[in-house]
């Protein structure tokens, strides 16, 4: 006897352009030498693979508060996503640097994580906001 299998995908993961979209927001939080921070990464653009986002930060402990733009790509097949910083959004704060993303989506396409690519830092993780 055969058995029939079905195999269930989300809609957010198998759409052409992945799991971002322009005006998109992912929240969380990543970790660096002054500890947790907040995050929120806003897509604004997300074309053929090619990323465009701000890294939107506040630290409570020290109450600073920053943006800064990254660019890069994502990899539908490996749900892989490497993301540079570029330049500062408004004011530098003094002692803090840009710091880049790389990690994955999850299959879903509600989350994602993986390292701060700076010495001073670990990781991050985000969940895509309002689905």
């Amino acid at each position: 006897m055969l058995g029939l299998g079905v195999a269930v995908t989300s809609a957010i993961a198998c759409r052409s352009e992945g799991p971002f979209r322009a005006g998109q927001t992912w929240i969380g939080k990543y970790i660096c030498g002054q500890g947790p921070t907040d995050l929120t990464l806003k897509i604004v653009s997300a074309k053929r693979g090619k990323l465009e986002a701000l890294f939107d930060f506040a630290h409570a402990g020290s109450e600073t508060q920053a943006i800064f733009k990254l660019s890069g790509r994502y990899d539908s097949k490996t749900r892989a996503v490497e993301l540079e910083p570029e330049d500062w959004v408004g004011s530098h704060p003094p002692r803090w640097e840009m710091v880049g993303l790389s990690g994955t989506v999850s299959p879903d396409g509600l989350h994602f994580s993986g390292a701060i690519t700076h010495a001073n830092c670990t990781g991050f993780s985000l969940s895509v906001s309002g689905r």
